[in-house]
């Protein structure tokens, strides 16, 4: 068992719980009270950036060590199946929740000196709470209570599209209109079981998906329920008594200095040869190169927006008699009051980053200037929207176009091939081997901590690690 005595800040440690399954966090700051807890902040990228004070008990193995941990398996006992004990007079007792005619649950239980006497009696109690429980959903049933797959749209539209950005909810309408819809959006929501979330585990395991799919539906669900619970409409929230999917554990891929620099060759003379090199050289986020603006690039680049691909949805009240919302005459962009954004065109929108570190300020370093300052000044074409990087026809260029000409980038170079994502993991490494302070580094690519930059380094012990061990055994050798 993991105590505080255990832990160092900046450590990378496996943290585990029943929701978020196993995921990377770093160690931020150690309780000095009792009873123990422990700052960390999540490094595993749908949680970036959150910090949760915690159990240290939580955390289960170095990150390092991560292959090895595989979560306990405790049993549990069926809901409702009740409970038998002794208490501190020597009696057996049986306890067992039954639901009422209003909805709520209210505690039976039956005492004797005899186990097997109150082993009986349970068996009574649990025949009358399922009674009890079979009548309450008829009458529930009755009076046109909602499926599962109608709270969904309901909950989605009128409360989850007010609370997050557009792009998130585009993830959540994915998740809910392919994975839990077709397997239990049929069920009554009052008649949802925990045995059907866990059957929505196993339905979308085995079309395919990875368990990280099941643990995104598993917690959109969860939180579609607790709001369904918070109106009154069912009584209890049957995902949290089933514990979340455990989610993949991905690493960092990223690219090494001389894989770098044959990127950087292969792109020689391509369009968006800048760019190419901007990915490597800045740790920019991909929106925000696609959305950097001339007026925005002098010696330094201003990070201050970012490109996004948005759905539209109707603002018809689905009257049009269109199937898409972008085909709507009345479409538009769903977003929460204090989101920021200016429209370009067709899906595009320039947005805000998401946390206030991410806007910056990244000095321009050869050769990256002297291939903007050219590729801006070469910049004929029609842009009506000032953008550095732009289609022919001065549209924005989609963020999945320039995904597909990257992957035939690392082609070309012949190095082994990654997301575009992981240009910035590479970045990072090349920060880091330059020899950059951590503070600098952490600025340039807009972390809001040290911790957070840490996580972006690859595993690979690099070129600073030896040169740090040589220096060590050079201090030895001269001991002697």
């Amino acid at each position: 068992m993991v105590t505080i005595a255990d832990l160092t800040v900046g450590e990378r440690w496996v943290y585990f719980d029943s929701k978020r399954g196993a995921v990377e966090v770093i160690v931020h700051t150690l309780g000095r009270r009792l009873p123990e807890r422990v700052k960390v902040e999540f490094v595993t990228d749908e949680f970036e950036g959150q910090t949760e004070w915690i159990p240290p008990t939580r955390l289960k193995v170095p990150w390092d060590q991560a292959d090895t941990f595989e979560p306990a398996s405790i049993p549990r006992r069926e809901y409702g199946s009740g409970s038998v004990y002794r208490d501190g007079q020597g009696r057996w007792n049986a306890v067992v929740s039954i639901r009422s005619s209003d909805g709520k649950r209210r505690r039976r239980a039956a005492r004797s000196k005899s186990e097997a006497v109150v082993r009986a009696k349970l068996g009574g109690l649990l025949v009358e709470s399922k009674l009890a429980a079979e009548a309450y959903d008829l009458a529930r049933r009755s009076v046109g209570h909602p499926t599962v797959a109608e709270w969904l749209d309901e909950w989605f539209r009128t409360i989850a599209t007010r609370k997050i950005r557009p792009k998130t909810a585009a993830t959540y309408r994915t998740v809910i209109t392919k994975q839990i819809v077709p397997h239990i959006g049929d069920i009554p929501l009052v008649a949802l079981k925990p045995s059907d979330v866990r059957g929505l585990d196993a339905a979308i395991i085995s079309d395919g998906r990875s368990s990280t799919t099941s643990a995104q539906a598993y917690r959109i669900l969860s939180v579609a329920l607790k709001y369904a619970v918070r109106e009154e409409i069912i009584p209890r929230n049957v995902a949290e008594l089933v514990d979340s999917p455990r989610r993949a554990i991905n690493r960092n891929s990223a690219l090494t200095v001389e894989q770098c620099r044959r990127v950087i060759a292969a792109a020689t003379g391509d369009p968006l040869e800048s760019l190419w090199v901007a990915v490597l050289l800045t740790g920019a986020r991909q929106g925000e190169l696609l959305g950097l603006e001339h007026s925005r690039v002098s010696d330094f680049l201003e990070v201050s927006w970012q490109l996004q691909r948005l759905p539209w949805q109707h603002g018809c009240g689905d009257t049009c008699g269109r199937i898409r919302g972008t085909d709507c005459s009345s479409r538009r962009v769903v977003a929460p009051a204090d989101w920021e954004c200016r429209y370009l065109q067709g899906g595009f929108w320039l947005t805000r980053p998401k946390s206030v570190a991410g806007a910056r300020l990244i000095p321009l370093i050869e050769p990256l200037k002297a291939l903007m300052n050219d590729h801006i000044s070469a910049d004929e074409g029609p842009n009506p929207h000032g953008l550095v990087w732009h289609e022919k026809n001065g549209a924005p260029i989609d963020p999945g176009v320039q995904s597909r000409k990257w992957h035939a980038l690392l082609v070309a170079a012949g190095v082994p091939d990654m997301r575009l994502h992981d240009g910035r993991h590479s970045a990072v490494d090349l920060m880091y081997e330059s020899g950059m302070p951590e503070d600098i580094i952490r600025q340039i690519v807009g972390h809001s901590t040290t911790e957070m930059t840490r996580a972006y380094r690859s595993q690979r012990a690099g070129a600073r690690l030896s040169n740090a061990m040589g220096s060590l055994e050079a201090m030895m050798r001269n001991t002697e």
